[in-house]
C-alpha cells in the first residue's frame, strides 16, 4: 500500500513540475465560475482550496485516488512554507517559516492550521487521510 501512495505522490507531483501553471488554471476556471454566477462572486479561497474543491469533485477521479492527490498537494504546499522536523523520539513537528512558529503535528492547533489552510473540515473523511499523509515522510526509493 505504501508503494501504492508513493506512485501516486510521484503521478501528481510530475504533473505539477510539468505544468507550474496548473494551481493557476485551476483557480481561474474557479474564478471564472464565480463571474459566471454559477457560483458566489466574492471568495476566500486560495489557489490551494480551488484546486483541492476540483480534485473532490472531479467524477472521473476515483475516490481512492482523490484523498492522495490531495494530501500531495498540501504536503506540497507546506513543505513551500515551512519545514517538517522530527525529534529523536519520534514526534513530528512542522516549522511555520512565516509566522516562526513550530507546531506539534499531534495537537489540536496544527489541525486548526491545516483546517484553515486546505479548507477542508475536520469532519470530512478526506481530513483524516491528509492529516495522516502529512504526518509520514515521503518515500524514498
Amino acid at each position: 500500500m505504501n508503494r501504492d501512495l508513493h506512485v501516486a505522490q510521484g503521478a501528481v507531483q510530475e504533473a505539477v513540475r510539468e505544468n507550474p501553471g496548473l494551481l493557476e488554471k485551476i483557480c481561474g476556471d474557479h474564478q471564472a465560475r464565480n463571474q459566471s454566477g454559477l457560483q458566489p462572486a466574492v471568495s476566500i479561497e486560495s489557489e490551494l482550496h480551488c484546486a483541492i474543491r476540483d480534485i473532490m469533485l472531479d467524477k472521473q477521479v476515483p475516490l481512492f485516488d482523490k484523498r492522495r492527490h490531495v494530501s500531495v498537494l498540501v504536503r506540497t504546499e507546506l513543505e513551500r512554507l515551512g519545514e517538517f522536523c522530527r525529534t529523536q523520539d519520534g514526534r513530528l513537528f512542522f516549522f511555520q517559516k512565516s509566522e516562526r512558529r513550530l507546531h506539534d503535528l499531534e495537537q489540536k492547533h496544527f489541525q486548526h492550521l491545516l483546517t484553515q489552510f486546505s479548507g477542508l473540515s475536520v469532519t470530512e473523511v478526506g481530513f483524516r487521510f491528509v492529516l495522516e499523509a502529512v504526518a509520514k515522510p515521503p518515500l524514498t526509493l
